[in-house]
């Protein structure tokens, strides 16, 4: 039995986030209407599951998986869901244009568009490792939807680092929306929204020191200057607060 796939899920679950998470977890899931035996003695909810890394998803998300099922929601002026190729149009007019104290340090942006010169296929192509990122459960990279134009005007990327302590969240706006108040409105979504459906311990998020706007919002919702351990630099952070 401790060899089993729900065993090594739940021990897994518990190294990640330690045993009283675990705990925590399945008595919520059991509130859920997620069982660990059912009354008649057929397999539980965790056992008819083929894989252990279903277990752990069920475990970690319940019902409400945002892998498998992409969460979509709304603030006072944007819109945020999965973004989609056919926003390749719209985010090449940002992503192909950009700023580089916005994107220090986002890796991939950078590697991509280095030559700010960035073509409609190589937009194309950056959504679509997005999208396989996210069909391979690493992070998910959401369009954020101007409600008045209708129009992608950045995108907001998630990275859950399941198990880990630090998470991050990736702001990318394009300049006349890099704000204090667009950006605490989209803080605001991830105070309310983002700790909770990612089980997130600690909010990881990169803003450089002439990225003034961005500093004032992120010190007013409570991050903090923190030295990240995977050595980069310029990051705020914020604690989870149940």
């Amino acid at each position: 039995m401790p060899h089993g796939k729900r065993s090594n899920a739940f021990n897994r679950f518990a190294r990640d986030f330690e045993k009283q998470a675990l705990i925590d977890r399945l008595r919520v899931n059991y509130e859920n209407g997620i069982t660990y035996h059912k009354p008649d003695k057929t397999p539980g909810d965790y056992d008819v599951l083929e894989t252990e890394r279903k277990i752990y998803q069920l475990l970690r998300y319940g019902r409400n998986d945002p892998y498998a099922n992409c969460p979509q929601f709304d603030t006072e002026h944007f819109h945020l869901r999965q973004v989609r190729v056919e926003d390749a149009a719209e985010l090449l007019c940002f992503y192909g244009n950009l700023s580089e104290w916005m994107f220090f340090g986002n890796a991939m942006s950078n590697s991509i568009f280095a030559s700010r010169h960035a073509t409609i296929d190589e937009m194309r192509k950056c959504i679509e490792v997005w999208l396989d990122e996210y069909r391979n459960k690493y992070y998910i990279r959401f369009s954020v939807i101007d409600k008045a134009t209708k129009k992608a005007i950045g995108t907001i990327e998630v990275f859950d680092n399941a198990g880990k302590d630090d998470s991050y969240l990736h702001i990318d706006l394009s300049a006349p929306y890099e704000t204090q108040s667009y950006i605490s409105e989209l803080l605001t979504l991830a105070d309310k929204e983002l700790f909770k459906i990612f089980n997130i311990k600690n909010l990881l998020i990169q803003a450089v020191p002439s990225a003034k706007e961005r500093i004032a919002a992120l010190q007013a919702y409570g991050y903090r200057t923190f030295k990240c351990k995977a050595g980069g630099e310029y990051y705020y952070m914020k604690e989870n607060v149940k």
